[in-house]
């Protein structure tokens, strides 16, 4: 089985280039604190899911991030549950345990034969800043659509002439059928129970990290790999910061200049055919090496494989002397959520990788994107 991305099967290109662009722009705008527009590429990227493409599990825990700054829990909940459908890590399941022990469902309704606003209000003193949030968010809604769909703090409210009760379920329904409310919708809250909320400080971005075998495997190690890189995978998954993990495999081979003019192409033409040959993605041709990325099965993936000569002859790639080595680095890529102490996170899983059977360096870069072959660190020796 070799790797191909989701995106490229589950939506057209187009979809799955605007979901990469507008995923750079949350990370973008979470760094400055900005959650409107985090919350506003979100929702643009939720249109594009719902026409098939692919949405990885980071960018709904952004999206989650951001909602419940803008005080919308629910929408903070619903981007967790599909956050949780791919990638269920301890961290997204704490904190989808966090708001179901914290709030319950609600549908509040003003029907036609309510007059004025339906102000909610608390009754319950001493709220946490995201829980007065949520409260504000529902009399928003109540103000602007007569109707409030969603999730609110434990404890004792007050909507129109009706007192109710949010304990955690079932569904609280309440309903104003006949009565009048205020003329104008109060700048205040009726009841003042607590201070304005001081300003949130801006979280910061992820934090991403290459683990990077510090001796490169050799082909004839890459089995040995396979079963580490497996155990680094199901342990840092299970770091409550980390929001993704994927390995990320780069074979790079160095091909003979002899072989070369024998076969009447440069390393240039050799790169698609050797991509093709492996079902891998090109990624650079520097000189007389080569340098690919996908999922390569076979301990000798290159040896065995048949080329055409300029002159039409079949040629097995090590009979052609065409290959002087290579060498397989296969690395982890790890995601943390925003604002996860990078410190605290890098010491976490230098201790996992302690126990390893392969010895691993942990290199934090700053951009998923900073290198042509996904941020991994450069090349030393190969064997």
């Amino acid at each position: 089985m070799f790797w191909l991305p989701v995106a490229a099967v589950a939506a057209p290109a187009d979809d799955s280039a605007e979901v990469a662009r507008l995923g750079h722009e949350m990370e973008r705008l979470a760094a400055r604190g900005a959650w409107d527009g985090v919350d506003r590429a979100y929702r643009a990227i939720e249109a594009l899911r719902l026409r098939g493409a692919a949405v990885p599990a980071s960018l709904h825990l952004l999206g989650a991030h951001a909602s419940q700054a803008r005080g919308q829990m629910s929408d903070t909940w619903k981007r967790l549950m599909e956050a949780r459908k791919l990638e269920p890590v301890l961290a997204t399941l704490e904190w989808l345990s966090r708001i179901e022990v914290a709030y319950g469902p609600v549908d509040l309704v003003a029907r036609k034969g309510w007059e004025g606003f339906a102000v909610l209000e608390a009754l319950d003193p001493g709220m946490a800043p995201d829980e007065r949030s949520t409260i504000q968010a529902a009399k928003d809604a109540l103000r602007d659509e007569r109707r409030y769909n969603g999730l609110l703090p434990l404890g004792r409210y007050r909507v129109g002439d009706q007192t109710f009760e949010v304990i955690g379920g079932p569904l609280v329904l309440v309903e104003l059928v006949r009565g009048t409310g205020p003329a104008t919708f109060p700048e205040e809250p009726v009841v003042d129970v607590v201070a304005p909320p001081p300003p949130a400080e801006p979280i910061g971005p992820p934090t991403h990290y290459t683990l990077v075998p510090l001796q490169p495997a050799s082909l004839s190690a890459h089995r040995d790999w396979v079963t580490a890189a497996r155990a680094a995978l199901l342990g840092i998954t299970n770091i409550q910061s980390v929001t993704a993990a994927e390995a990320d495999e780069t074979l790079r081979a160095t091909l003979t200049r002899p072989g070369l003019g024998r076969l009447g192409r440069p390393a240039a033409a050799m790169g698609p055919i050797l991509a093709e040959a492996l079902s891998a993605e090109l990624v650079a041709v520097d000189g007389p090496t080569i340098i690919l990325r996908g999922t390569f099965g076979a301990d000798e993936p290159l040896r065995q494989w048949p080329l055409t000569s300029a002159s039409g002859s079949v040629v097995p790639l090590a009979e052609a002397a065409l290959l002087e080595r290579s060498g397989i680095r296969a690395a982890v890529d790890v995601t943390t959520a925003p604002g996860a102490d990078p410190t605290a996170v890098e010491a976490e899983i230098r201790e996992l990788l302690s126990e390893l059977p392969m010895r691993y360096d942990c290199v934090r870069r700053p951009q998923v994107e900073e290198t042509p072959w996904g941020g991994a660190v450069p090349w030393g020796p190969l064997p």
